[in-house]
């Protein structure tokens, strides 16, 4: 009876691991899905908000578009290093090779960021004193957006 009763909590543990994996995995698709269809509709939101004219939205478009492939090149290696770092915590790695993968990590958050600020000086140049200004504002009216969002729960 107690080997039945073993068997069956680890049935259930399987299935628990592999339904909350399931809901990992369907809210990461979702989450994904939801950040490229902002990322694309925040395009518009600023070509409307800075009232850019048809060369100078297309004039950004280019700037992106030079920048994508080592954004989308910096992005798939922060995945596996963020991935490298999840299996590191989980294992019996000792704290000098946690503090490595956390600098390599530290530094590709570096790199995205010079790459975001050379666009952002890029794209400064095309907008007019009245854009940068507005620019400056819509930013700002973003940041505080992204402070005042609910926090995640603390997971119990």
């Amino acid at each position: 009876a107690k080997a039945a009763i073993i068997s069956e909590n680890k049935q259930i543990t399987s299935d628990l691991v592999d339904f909350s994996s399931k809901i990992s995995n369907d809210y990461y698709q979702q989450f994904a899905q939801n950040r490229r269809g902002r990322r694309k509709n925040s395009f518009y939101q600023l070509v409307q908000q800075l009232d850019l004219t048809p060369a100078q939205s297309e004039e950004i478009r280019a700037i992106q578009a030079e920048s994508r492939p080592q954004i989308t090149q910096l992005r798939e290696e922060m995945r596996t290093e963020l991935e490298t770092m999840k299996s590191l915590l989980a294992s019996d790695a000792s704290d000098e090779e946690l503090q490595q993968q956390h600098e390599k990590i530290q530094k590709l958050r570096e790199q995205m960021g010079d790459l975001r600020f050379a666009n952002m000086l890029k794209i400064r140049k095309v907008l007019t004193p009245e854009q940068r200004e507005e620019l400056a504002r819509v930013m700002e009216q973003r940041q505080q957006q992204r402070i005042n969002r609910q926090p995640t729960p603390p997971l119990n």
